[in-house]
């Protein structure tokens, strides 16, 4: 039987592999698997630990009566780095690549996700204010903003290992056939 905190682990996985399909199953976010990403991670299971502690936020946001739209920060989560695949090539330093990378992480997820919707646009365009660009204005946005911050910050601390229930998500994008 499961416990409860095994059941909402359960269904953020579910929620992350339904919304994020297109993107998970895209040639960039498969590069992103190659490309490291603060100093020893790869650029993909950042973008995996950002879209979990992103819904985890929807999730408190909403037991507090507070409307998201988590498919909004689920696709916004899961593009927001893209533009960051091939950063060497890109980009002529790394302040360059920080503060450049966001339109083309909207250019590459508007390539996925055809119909993505104004927030979720807006949420990867701001997600690294201040450094770059304007401060995001959609619940959607500061959720994605936060949840980066939040991340990166986790990626740079070198003793600080990833959530049990966490590697499982990444293990199932990894092995559950959306990397096929």
């Amino acid at each position: 039987m499961k416990t409860g905190h095994e059941k909402i682990q359960k269904q953020i996985s579910e929620e992350i592999l339904r919304y994020g399909e297109p993107v998970l199953r895209s040639d960039a976010f498969r590069a992103a698997y190659h490309q490291t990403h603060h100093l020893k991670g790869n650029l993909a299971d950042h973008i995996l630990n950002v879209t979990i502690e992103g819904v985890n936020l929807c999730r408190r946001l909403q037991k507090k009566k507070i409307d998201v739209d988590e498919r909004t920060v689920v696709l916004a989560c899961l593009c927001h780095d893209l533009g960051m695949v091939g950063r060497d090539e890109k980009y002529e330093s790394r302040l360059k690549s920080w503060k450049q990378h966001p339109e083309e992480s909207l250019k590459q997820a508007k390539e996925i996700c055809p119909d993505l919707d104004e927030k979720a646009s807006l949420a990867i365009i701001t997600h690294m204010w201040p450094i770059a660009g304007k401060a995001p204005r959609t619940r959607e946005g500061r959720i994605v903003l936060a949840a980066d911050k939040y991340a990166s910050m986790i990626d740079w601390i070198s003793f600080v290992k990833g959530k049990p229930w966490q590697q499982e998500i990444k293990e199932a994008v990894r092995k559950g056939g959306w990397m096929d």
